[in-house]
């Protein structure tokens, strides 16, 4: 397959991505404007909690950084994960709130996981067919996964937390396979999974490239 075809099936499947959120976004702007109020600070502060992360990370990672930065780094990586983590907790601990709502926000995103490799398995041919298979799998079962979490938010909250948590982790690491077996790996050490998140990046910037054509 080329690479403008491989684009173009990869832009259908995020274009479905996109339009999923849409749908899902309206919904509960629809159902509890509360949601839609809350998603306004808690995905930002998530991602900024990502993102501290990512820098703390860095200040370890990067041997060729100088003391200096990788103090700045470190520094920064804390004070950002404080800061998110007290507003995530100061949203979540407000009385009107209810314990269910963490379950919402954490499905969310992960809906979005499950969508797009149910339907990478389905569209995008050049990954092996084991692969593809594999991922459509995952990806229903990760939606199983969420509708169950959402229909027993109250009763088995725990229970739905860990198990929203496991399917996370399995996707990230299907799709990793998923994008080695375009090129006949199998992600069976640490070293494969550094090149499938390059093999990530790479996508995107050829991608990008395509689209300012």
């Amino acid at each position: 397959m080329s690479i403008q075809i491989f684009n173009k099936r990869k832009i259908l499947v995020d274009n479905i991505v996109v339009g999923s959120f849409l749908i899902t976004f309206f919904v509960w702007m629809f159902s509890s404007p509360l949601l839609i109020i809350m998603a306004a600070l808690v995905y930002p502060m998530s991602c900024l909690f990502i993102y501290g992360l990512m820098k703390t990370s860095r200040a370890f990672r990067h041997k060729e950084l100088s003391d200096i930065k990788k103090a700045l780094l470190l520094i920064f990586g804390v004070v950002l994960i404080l800061f998110s983590s007290f507003m995530l907790i100061l949203v979540f601990s407000q009385p009107p709130i209810p314990l269910r709502f963490i379950l919402y926000f954490f499905s969310l995103p992960l809906f979005l996981v499950g969508i797009a490799g149910l339907f990478k398995g389905l569209i995008i041919n050049v990954y092996s067919p084991f692969q593809r298979k594999i991922n459509i799998a995952i990806g229903l079962l990760t939606l199983l996964f969420i509708l169950f979490a959402v229909l027993t938010a109250e009763t088995l909250f725990i229970l739905n937390l860990l198990l929203l948590s496991g399917i996370l982790i399995t996707n990230c690491l299907i799709r990793a396979a998923l994008y080695l077996s375009e090129y006949g790996l199998i992600l069976n050490s640490v070293k494969n999974l550094k090149l499938a998140i390059i093999i990530m990046d790479s996508r995107g910037v050829t991608q990008n490239e395509d689209n300012s054509r």
